[in-house]
């Protein structure tokens, strides 16, 4: 049996079985948040959050990271980084299918 770590997997662990290859389990690995703090007097200019999620893009990821290292909702670091973008201070870049 192949034991792979997956930050995909992210409840319990998944079997693969293929009769013409050998098993493998997928496991779940654990997930750190990087600590994130503002930089001083940005936080008063920006608020708390929105400062927090300039700093975590940095540097450049996925709007999945900073919410995961400012401990936000995927959709509220989405908000913040969707107007952070509206005032010029990160651009962002589209990948893979679009529907």
């Amino acid at each position: 049996m192949t034991l792979v770590p997956s930050f995909f997997c992210t409840k319990s662990p998944v079997t693969l079985i293929n009769p013409g290859l050998p098993p493998v389990l997928l496991y779940p690995v654990a997930r750190h948040p990087l600590p994130v703090t503002a930089p001083e007097g940005l936080t008063d200019r920006l608020g708390r959050t929105r400062a927090l999620i300039l700093h975590a893009l940095t540097p450049p990821c996925s709007t999945g990271e900073p919410a995961l290292r400012t401990h936000v909702s995927i959709g509220t670091a989405s908000k913040h980084a969707s107007v952070l973008r509206k005032a010029g201070l990160v651009t962002s870049t589209r990948r893979g299918c679009t529907p």
